[in-house]
Order: structure tokens, then C-alpha cells, then sequence
């Protein structure tokens, strides 16, 4: 496939294609800072809350499913977060259909 599309349009669309993988992946270097400077301005430390989130994070990403994060999601909000059971289902299933 890489093939048929490097001799129909060239070169110069595989890097048209690199070039917007990486703009995806500086976004969502911004949306992060975005996410822990809204972390450190409510008092709460941003390293901290890596920390405690990268399991479930490292899972999305891997697995590249919303809904199969859900049950992990939910018990990191209750057991690592400290979030109340009903509060975190709802946020959770909240999240996982909005994106």
C-alpha cells in the first residue's frame, strides 16, 4: 500500500502525511502543558498526578479504545484519585462517549 502511494503521488506525499502526525503529536504536547498548568493553578501537583494516571493513559493509548479503558478508568478514579464510586462511573461513562 505504502508502495502504491509513493509511486502514484511521489515523495512528497508521504511526508505531507509525516508532517501532519506530528502536528497531531505537538497538539497533544500543548494539551497536556494546558492540562497540568489548569493542575498546578487548583494546588494540585501535575507530577503527582502522572504518576497515578500513566497506567490507565499508557492502556488508552495502546489499545486505542475508549470503552475498553472504562473499567480501569473507574477504578483508578476510585482507588488512586480517591473519587467517590457513583461520581467516578459517571464521569467516566461521560468521557468515554464525549471523547
Amino acid at each position: 500500500m505504502m508502495a502504491n502511494v509513493l509511486l502514484s503521488n511521489g515523495f512528497e506525499a508521504i511526508k505531507t502525511a509525516g508532517l501532519f502526525i506530528m502536528l497531531i503529536y505537538i497538539a497533544m504536547l500543548i494539551m497536556f502543558g494546558v492540562h497540568f498548568l489548569l493542575l498546578a493553578s487548583q494546588g494540585l501537583n501535575p507530577i503527582k498526578y502522572a504518576k497515578k494516571a500513566f497506567p490507565v493513559w499508557l492502556f488508552a493509548f495502546s489499545s486505542r479504545s475508549s470503552l475498553g479503558t472504562l473499567p480501569m478508568t473507574t477504578s483508578t478514579l476510585q482507588n488512586k484519585f480517591g473519587v467517590n464510586s457513583a461520581i467516578a462511573n459517571f464521569v467516566a461513562s461521560i468521557g468515554t462517549t464525549t471523547g
